[in-house]
């Protein structure tokens, strides 16, 4: 692993105990949202798609959220090395819902105006 993979997993382990959540404000704005987007952009997709794979600390999910938002792959891209039959963006959306069943209100109220663009951006219903 590099030192921006190392630094992805500290800087969402951080978030996590300082109690950050995705979500919390928009995406895409403040300081921790500017630094993970910021290693996110040092790393390549395929290292990106296998931190769908970390539970803890809310890995997959800001993994989930960066892919659809720094990376934007094509929705016909599938999850080559970890499953054949779906794609990034299905896989991307499915975690980011699970977690969804927990958000507060106001991560409820981010979360459904940023799944409406992201819908609208992939064409899906």
């Amino acid at each position: 692993m590099n030192s921006y993979s190392d630094s992805f997993l500290r800087t969402c382990r951080n978030a996590y105990f300082d109690k950050q959540r995705p979500f919390n404000i928009e995406i895409g704005r403040g300081e921790l949202y500017q630094k993970l987007s910021s290693l996110a952009n040092s790393l390549e997709l395929s290292i990106f798609i296998g931190f769908l794979m970390e539970w803890q600390y809310y890995i997959n999910l800001w993994a989930s959220v960066l892919i659809l938002e720094e990376f934007r792959p094509e929705k016909e891209r599938k999850l080559i090395g970890l499953n054949y039959n779906v794609s990034v963006v299905d896989e991307c959306i499915e975690t980011i819902e699970r977690y969804s069943e927990n958000f507060d209100q106001t991560q409820m109220d981010n979360y459904k105006k940023w799944l409406s663009l992201v819908k609208t951006r992939y064409l899906l219903p």
